[in-house]
């Protein structure tokens, strides 16, 4: 089953299909009311939404344990980064909406953990492509306070702003 139609009410007017087209699914945000209202839009079009508050992250294995709770890992999770790829394979997304995974304040992260939000979404980028092969969607919205934060190519693909933030004397924290 496709995961859109080529118009524009079940396709590309869709919020969800340009940052699938262009992004592998991953969408940078500053702003925190237009996550709240992205994030109000995926709700509305039944996406299920796991939000996670990185600050609270304060060791990797708050990092793991969060992730594990969240996500109802099985025990034999290993917590490591490696081992969050392994096990979003087999998460529940959705046949209807969709899976989107919220990460709140990752300029927040006060540990130094080998570059864990990059891994994390490069991980994501083959988990996001896993799913869309059996029609599911999936995304991730990252939020960071920090307007200048930039990362590397996720997937072989660039990370991209949301369309309102895209420029960067557009961004600014709320």
């Amino acid at each position: 089953m496709a995961v859109f139609k080529n118009n524009e009410e079940e396709g590309w007017g869709r919020f969800d299909f340009g940052p699938l087209r262009d992004s592998f699914g991953i969408i940078l945000y500053c702003s925190t009311q237009k996550l709240k209202n992205d994030v109000a839009w995926l709700a509305r079009n039944d996406y299920v939404i796991m939000e996670f508050d990185c600050q609270r992250w304060t060791s990797q294995d708050a990092i793991h344990n969060d992730v594990s709770e969240q996500f109802e890992f099985s025990h034999w999770y290993l917590g490591s980064p490696r081992a969050i790829h392994g096990m979003l394979m087999d998460v529940d997304v959705p046949e209807v909406g969709g899976l989107a995974v919220v990460l709140r304040r990752v300029d927040g992260i006060r540990v130094d953990y080998d570059d864990f939000v990059w891994n994390l979404m490069n991980f994501c980028t083959y988990v996001i492509r896993f799913h869309l092969l059996f029609g599911r969607r999936m995304l991730l919205l990252v939020q960071s306070n920090d307007p200048a934060m930039e990362f590397k190519e996720v997937g072989g693909r660039s990370v991209n702003w949301n369309w309102e933030e895209r420029s960067r004397r557009d961004r600014r924290p709320d």
